[in-house]
């Protein structure tokens, strides 16, 4: 931080927040605190399950009576990697979309969205309602709990998220306004290159093949992505997320951006939001949920009754957060679909078929970006033998690219469902024989 002069005036650059002048920040820029409150501050990704994947620079500031808030900033660069680290970079305006996006989806769904207090676009930061006190779903999972309400809650997120910012409920000028604002072209190309074109996003400096040398799981995942069927399919899927706007899209929606205690739930992280396919997040968090129904068969904790248990729980928990979705966005729509569309829900039955099947491939697309990569996966790096877990690596690769090359299969909830259980014990077994 460092003072500028600018036509006669002092003006505090906060643009790049350190511990300390966070709370200077707060103390002189909100009166979100009393201006002599005893502030203490902790930076979130300090800590073993502060979350994982590329955390930026977020700022837990509370007072001597235990109120807090959390600060958000983005940056032009990945905090993981550093600002001299050969990645992209990132644009700092992400920050703003986040905001907006947040306030968007908490006017739909307010009770599944931390509050906004204070907006600073200059500085890139936004304030809001602090939901520390729920945990992350993600390590929730790996400790084995279970959640009965969280379906529901997630599914009515979604569903109402992505039906009340689509052609079907908004006047068509307003959602082009929208889609306008939420372009977030750089992290979407981001995204779409991770998720989709591997390959074409490793770099000499964090190339897989040197932060996993010696890895066979690393060995599978080379061998799966340059399987030229399994690309062509992924650059279908790709061609969909790049030119669909079906409605606001979370964008990033996995196990780590969901706090939950299981009655509670706040969904955090929406600065890769945009205007696109409404199976994109649903699809990516199922991705997100294979790990835990899948783990189960490879770690010591509990008995084996009790696995056996967690994973039919994760696995039902799937099957149920699907049929909800479904359930919730077809009575959105017979209660608030535009009169262009409200005569006609068979329309809305056909849109609901076509996107279970893409939800099928873009489940299969979020492990086949993300297992053995660049980011750790506390889900299987928490899985002590590394003979089991390369095992489960494998498992998880194989059964991804079977979701996406047969997602035209899929009819029904039901389908998909019977697709996971089957293919995953055939593969394993399988992989089990051909490990001996």
């Amino acid at each position: 931080m460092f003072t500028i002069t600018l036509e006669g005036e002092i003006y505090m650059d906060f643009s790049a927040l350190t511990k300390e002048s966070a709370i200077q920040y707060i103390t002189e820029c909100t009166d979100l605190f009393s201006k002599d409150a005893k502030l203490s501050v902790y930076e979130i990704g300090d800590g073993e399950e502060d979350g994982d994947g590329f955390v930026n620079f977020v700022f837990r500031i509370w007072d001597e009576t235990g109120k807090s808030v959390i600060l958000k900033q983005a940056r032009s660069y990945a905090k993981q990697f550093g600002k001299k680290s050969g990645c992209s970079t990132f644009d700092p305006e992400r920050n703003a979309l986040e905001a907006k996006a947040m306030m968007i989806k908490q006017a739909i769904t307010p009770e599944y969205l931390p509050e906004i207090y204070h907006f600073d676009e200059k500085n890139h930061l936004y304030i809001c309602e602090d939901a520390g006190k729920l945990p992350i779903l993600r390590f929730s999972l790996i400790k084995g709990e279970m959640y009965p309400k969280l379906d529901h809650m997630l599914a009515e997120y979604l569903a109402k998220g992505n039906f009340y910012t689509s052609d079907y409920y908004l006047d068509p000028e307003e959602k082009r306004k929208l889609q306008v604002c939420f372009m977030n072209s750089h992290l979407r190309h981001v995204f779409e290159t991770i998720l989709f074109l591997w390959d074409e996003h490793i770099t000499p400096e964090h190339d897989p093949h040197i932060l996993y040398e010696g890895s066979d799981a690393l060995s599978w995942s080379d061998k799966v992505w340059n399987n030229k069927d399994l690309r062509i399919e992924l650059l279908k899927l790709r061609d969909i997320h790049m030119k669909r706007a079906d409605c606001l899209v979370h964008g990033d929606l996995h196990t780590s951006n969901i706090l939950t205690d299981g009655n509670d739930l706040k969904i955090i992280d929406m600065e890769y939001a945009y205007f696109g396919p409404a199976s994109s997040d649903m699809g990516y968090l199922i991705g997100s949920c294979l790990y835990e129904y899948l783990r189960w068969n490879f770690v010591d904790e509990f008995t084996p009754e009790k696995r056996e248990e967690l994973g039919l729980y994760k696995l039902n928990s799937i099957r149920q957060m699907l049929t909800d979705y479904m359930e919730i966005y077809k009575a959105c729509w017979l209660k608030d679909a535009r009169k262009t569309y409200k005569p006609y829900p068979e329309l809305c039955d056909y849109l609901l078929k076509e996107w279970l099947k893409e939800v099928t491939g873009y489940a299969g697309c979020q492990p086949l970006s993300r297992v053995g990569r660049l980011v750790s996966l506390p889900d299987y790096d928490t899985i002590t033998d590394p003979k089991r877990r390369e095992l489960a690596q494998k498992q998880i690769l194989v059964l991804s690219q079977y979701l996406v090359m047969h997602r035209e299969e899929v009819e029904s909830v039901d389908d998909l469902i019977n697709m996971i259980s089957c293919k995953s014990k055939e593969i394993l077994a399988m992989l089990t024989f051909l490990d001996k």
